[in-house]
């Protein structure tokens, strides 16, 4: 059964939950994504977990909605250094993060990334003798411009924790460079609702012929590419007049890209706006084909979601995703976003070729099966196991609680 929980108002007026009693397990992140719920709720149902959202939302999040989160949390709020950029992570240095470890006492500690809240987990694990978990997607690529604080924020956090929680292969990678010893790293691939992409992969029709239906989706940023694949579809269709493409997404760039839409006379682009996932799922299954065209990216959840639905792939070699997604010629085609030239006319033989494209989406698909928030909570449940289990004197995680 689940904890009962009191409803509290902070200052600043925003509801947060908070548990009434310990929690063996506490994950602190920053931000509410629909990501992170689909994994703490199977999370939730194999240990006794708390979770500790730095704010409910922030520049970088989009326009989700969200009804009653299924598992015991708090939304601390309050104070932060918001950053001007929408595509970074804000500052979130409020102790109430503390206040709230040390009002629920976890056993081990998951925190995400190495910001703020992360030390104020590490002061909890030292203060009390807790152990602490750092799970991060982070990749040498995307880290590659550090500024000296992080890198020292790095440098200092990683002989604190206990175990690393590797979100994707380059991430793994990422922590043996900062020195994170390997008996005490553990794959924790990302995943999220699948279920709604599952169930578009079965509704899904392919047009046949040289039609090709594309589907690109993220939050409208420089770093996401979408102006690199828009010059791309532009000599696409030159090439396969019957391409069309959607926009799924909204930002600070799309302004700019509808312009550029407009200026390369890319007729047949639809910019559909911000969707939530179930409308997502919906626009894959009327798809055939999905672009993924980062020029940095941590992870790349909308690459697993299209595989999910069936879709045939276009892969950045940039996206943390992507080499744990995508093989070659076998479950989608990886290429580099900057060759307009390649791009082009990959989406020219998947128009070509449908008997490519269905078996590209069809080995995506089945691919996609092996992972789901049940799979990822079970391996963030084992990394905080052993880092119990590793730290003298530290409480461990009660047998009874694992399912």
């Amino acid at each position: 059964p689940r904890r009962a929980v009191d409803l509290w108002t902070s200052r600043h007026g925003h509801a947060v939950r908070r548990g009434t009693r310990r929690h063996d397990l506490v994950f602190v992140t920053d931000i509410v994504t629909p990501y992170t719920i689909a994994v703490m709720r199977e999370l939730a149902e194999l240990v006794d977990l708390g979770v500790v959202f730095a704010a409910a939302t922030s520049a970088r999040g989009a326009g989700w909605s969200f009804g009653e989160l299924p598992f015991p949390h708090v939304v601390v709020d309050g104070a932060a250094v918001r950053r001007a950029d929408p595509d970074v992570t804000d500052y979130y240095f409020n102790p109430r993060i503390l206040l709230a470890l040390l009002r629920w006492r976890p056993t081990v500690v998951i925190a995400a990334g190495w910001s703020f809240p992360t030390w104020y987990a590490a002061l909890y694990c030292r203060l009390t003798g807790a152990a602490l978990v750092i799970h991060s997607d982070g990749t040498p690529f995307t880290e590659r411009s550090l500024s000296r604080t992080q890198r020292l924020s790095r440098r200092l956090l990683t002989p604190l924790a206990a175990a690393f929680a590797a979100n994707s292969t380059q991430a793994a990678r990422r922590f043996l460079e900062l020195g994170a010893p390997p008996q005490a790293l553990h794959s924790v691939p990302h995943s999220t609702e699948l279920a709604p992409f599952w169930e578009s992969a079965e509704r899904r029709t392919d047009p046949g012929g040289e039609r090709l239906r594309v589907l690109m989706a993220g939050r409208l940023v420089a770093r996401k590419g979408f102006h690199e694949a828009l010059a791309a579809f532009a000599q696409a269709q030159a090439m396969q007049p019957g391409i069309s493409l959607k926009i799924a997404g909204s930002g600070p760039e799309e302004r700019r890209l509808r312009q550029q839409a407009d200026r390369l006379g890319a007729s047949a682009v639809e910019f559909v706006g911000f969707v939530e996932q179930p409308q997502l799922a919906a626009l894959c299954a009327g798809a055939d084909a999905f672009v993924l065209p980062s020029l940095q990216d941590e992870f790349g959840f909308v690459l697993l979601e299209a595989q999910a639905a069936g879709l045939a792939c276009i892969a950045s070699p940039f996206a943390g995703a992507t080499e744990d997604l995508v093989v070659d010629r076998r479950t989608g085609l990886i290429v580099d976003p900057h060759d307009h030239v390649r791009l082009a006319a990959a989406l020219a033989l998947l128009a070509r070729e449908p008997g490519l494209r269905r078996s590209l989406g069809q080995a995506a698909h089945e691919a996609s099966l092996k992972r789901s928030p049940a799979h990822t909570a079970a391996a963030y449940l084992a990394a905080a196991r052993a880092a119990g289990r590793s730290r003298t004197g530290a409480r461990r995680l009660p047998s009874p609680a694992i399912q």
